[in-house]
C-alpha cells in the first residue's frame, strides 16, 4: 500500500510533506533525498519492514539497557 504526500512547502532545504488519505501530521525530509520536487508536487511513498535493520536497532537498544542497568 502506498501513501500520497503533498509537498506543502520547502524551508531551508527541508521539504514539509503532508500525508493524504487519513494519515495525520507532517513529515520533514531533506530535499536532497527526494527527486527534484517543488511545492505542490504529490509524491507516492510506500513503506516496508527491514528485518535486518530492525534486529540491529533492537540489539543496540538491549546493549544500552544492559549498560544502564549495570549488567
Amino acid at each position: 500500500m502506498a501513501v500520497l504526500l503533498v509537498v506543502d512547502r520547502i524551508e531551508e532545504g527541508i521539504a514539509v510533506l503532508l500525508p493524504q488519505g487519513g494519515c495525520t501530521g507532517e513529515l520533514k525530509c531533506p530535499v536532497s533525498l527526494l527527486s527534484p520536487v517543488k511545492e505542490g508536487d504529490v509524491l507516492r511513498a510506500s513503506f516496508a519492514p527491514d528485518p535486518a535493520a530492525t534486529q540491529k536497532y533492537r540489539d543496540e537498544a538491549r546493549k544500552l539497557l544492559r549498560k544502564l542497568l549495570g549488567e
